[in-house]
């Protein structure tokens, strides 16, 4: 973490960029990580249920 700079005066210039406070290529693969993450465990939520399903499915069928 950067430190905290006060400034007492802030001066506006024109025809000067103005530089980003992230880097856009850390930002993404983070965001590619993160995506990656929730379809692994939508994909492990998506067979336990369907594993709970078949289970519950013979259950009610045994019972009739």
């Amino acid at each position: 973490m950067s430190e905290r700079v006060e400034l007492n005066a802030p001066i506006v210039r024109q025809h000067f960029l103005e530089k980003s406070n992230v880097n856009a290529v850390t930002e993404m693969t983070r965001l590619i990580e993160a995506n990656r993450l929730v379809d692994m465990y939508s994909k492990v939520l998506r067979t336990h249920m369907d594993d709970l399903h078949a289970d519950a499915i013979s259950k009610l069928a045994a019972r009739a």
